[in-house]
C-alpha cells in the first residue's frame, strides 16, 4: 500500500481511556491515516453502523480498527462478536489492545475473530507494523474480489452470448426461407389493400429478426484486430458528424471538448468507431430533447490496473498512459442495482421491444479486442450517465509494471 492510498485510510481507534486515545490518534495522523475516536463500545457500534438505529454499515468507512478489549458496558470482545456478523477478517481487520497480563482475552479474542493484538503502552513501530500488514491483506483481498466478480460476469455474459449466436444460426434458414415467400405472396394478393399491409408488417418483422440474429453472432466473433497509431480527435469529430442529423431531429445537441495535443492512441479505427457511435446514440436516447450530450477527450496515466477483460493480447494496467473518450448525457441514468448488469446480452432499459439489449455487449467486446476498458457509471455532480472508452496511448509511458 503506497502513501497516498494510505492517507485515505480511516482507523476507528476504540478504547475508554481519553489519554490513549489523544496519543494514539496523533501518533496515527502523523503516519498519514484519518482517525475516528470512540470512548466505549456502544458509540464504537454506531460509528460502524452495527447498532440497531444506525444507518447500514459501509465497507468503506473504515480500513481497520483498533480495539481495547477492556471497556464498561459494551467491552472490546462485545465488539469484535458484532463486528464478524457483519464483515470478515479480510473486509474489515480488528487489531486488540491489551495489557501483557491479559493472554486468557488475548486467546479469547483471537479465536472470535480478531486478526491481532498488540500489548499496552503501545509500542507504536509493532502497530504500525501490524497495521500495513493487514491493510495490505484488505487491499489484496478485495482486489481478488473484483477480479472474480468480474470474471464471473464476463464468464456470464460470453455463455450468453455464444448460446444465443448458436440459436441465431438455426433461425437464419426459416427466416431467408419467409423473405423468399413474399414476393410470390405479394403477386397472389395483388392489389388487395389488407393483404399488402399484412405482406409490409410480415417483412418488416422478418427484418427486424434478421437485424437481431446478425448482431447476435456478431458478439460471438473472436477476431484479432489490427490496432495501429491513431488520432482519437479525428474519430471522435468523424463519429458525431455520422450522427449529427439525427440528434438534430430529436432535439438534442453533441458538444465536442477535443483535447489539445492528444498523442495518438493505439486502437483499431473500424471497432473504435463503432464503439463510439453506439455510445453516442445510447446518450442521446437517453437524453430529452434540448438536452446536450457532452463528448470529452483526454489523457492520463492509469492509477490502477483495469480489471481483466480484454480478450487481445494486451491489456491495460498501472502506469500505462492512455487515451479516453468520455461520453456524457443528462438523462436518468441507471439505478445501482441494475447498473452491474449493463454490458450483459438483452439488458436495456429501454421497453420491451425498443431495443435489443446487445449494444453496450458489443462495445464491451470492441474495446476487449483492441486492448481497451470501457466503464460505466451515474454521474456523481449531475443528473445522468457517463460511459468512458479507454485504450493504449502509442506512446507507452508505464511506470510499473
Amino acid at each position: 500500500m503506497n502513501v497516498s492510498e494510505q492517507k485515505k485510510t480511516r482507523i476507528l481507534v476504540v478504547d475508554d481511556t481519553k489519554v490513549n486515545r489523544t496519543i494514539l490518534e496523533a501518533r496515527l495522523k502523523e503516519e498519514g491515516y484519518e482517525v475516528t475516536c470512540a470512548p466505549d463500545g456502544r458509540i464504537a457500534l454506531e460509528l460502524l453502523g452495527l447498532a440497531q438505529e444506525s444507518p447500514s454499515p459501509n465497507l468503506d468507512d473504515y480500513g481497520a480498527i483498533l480495539l481495547d478489549i477492556m471497556m464498561p458496558e459494551i467491552d472490546g470482545l462485545e465488539v469484535l462478536r458484532k463486528v464478524r456478523e457483519r464483515f470478515s477478517s479480510l473486509e474489515l481487520p480488528v487489531i486488540m489492545a491489551t495489557a501483557k497480563n491479559e493472554s486468557v482475552d488475548i486467546v479469547e479474542a483471537l479465536r472470535a475473530g480478531a486478526n491481532d493484538y498488540v500489548t499496552k503502552p503501545t509500542d507504536m513501530g509493532v502497530l504500525k507494523a501490524r497495521l500495513e500488514t493487514h491493510l495490505k491483506l484488505r487491499h489484496y483481498h478485495a482486489d481478488l474480489r473484483r477480479a472474480h466478480h468480474s470474471l464471473v460476469s464476463a464468464a456470464r455474459a460470453e455463455s450468453i452470448a455464444h448460446l444465443a449466436a448458436g440459436v441465431a444460426h438455426e433461425i437464419r434458414n426459416p427466416l431467408a426461407q419467409i423473405r423468399m415467400a413474399a414476393p410470390p405472396l405479394r403477386k397472389l394478393v395483388g392489389d388487395d389493400p389488407g393483404g399488402r399491409v399484412l405482406l409490409d408488417v410480415l417483412e418488416n418483422a422478418v427484418d427486424r429478426a434478421d437485424q437481431v440474429v446478425a448482431r447476435l453472432m456478431e458478439t460471438s466473433k473472436d477476431e484479432a484486430l489490427q490496432v495501429v497509431p491513431t488520432d482519437l480527435n479525428t474519430l471522435v469529430t468523424w463519429s458525431a458528424t455520422v450522427l449529427e442529423a439525427e440528434l438534430e431531429s430529436h432535439g438534442i445537441q453533441c458538444e465536442l471538448r477535443l483535447a489539445k495535443d492528444l498523442p495518438n492512441a493505439r486502437l483499431s479505427p473500424p471497432e473504435m468507431q463503432q464503439a463510439l457511435i453506439q455510445v453516442i446514440l445510447n446518450a442521446s436516447q437517453a437524453t430529452e430533447p434540448g438536452g446536450t450530450v457532452t463528448v470529452t477527450t483526454r489523457s492520463r496515466i492509469l492509477e490502477s490496473s483495469p480489471p481483466v477483460d480484454s480478450r487481445s493480447g494486451n491489456r491495460l494496467r498501472k502506469g500505462d498512459l492512455v487515451e479516453e473518450v468520455v461520453i456524457e448525457d443528462n438523462g436518468p441514468g441507471v439505478s445501482e442495482d441494475k447498473i452491474g448488469a449493463i454490458f450483459d446480452p438483452f439488458f436495456t432499459t429501454k421497453p420491451t421491444g425498443a431495443a435489443l439489449g446487445l449494444g453496450l455487449t458489443l462495445v464491451r467486446k470492441f474495446m476487449s479486442l483492441q486492448g481497451g476498458h470501457v466503464t460505466v457509471a451515474n454521474r456523481m455532480d449531475v443528473r445522468g450517465l457517463r460511459v468512458t472508452l479507454t485504450v493504449a496511448a502509442a506512446r507507452n509511458l508505464r511506470t510499473h509494471v
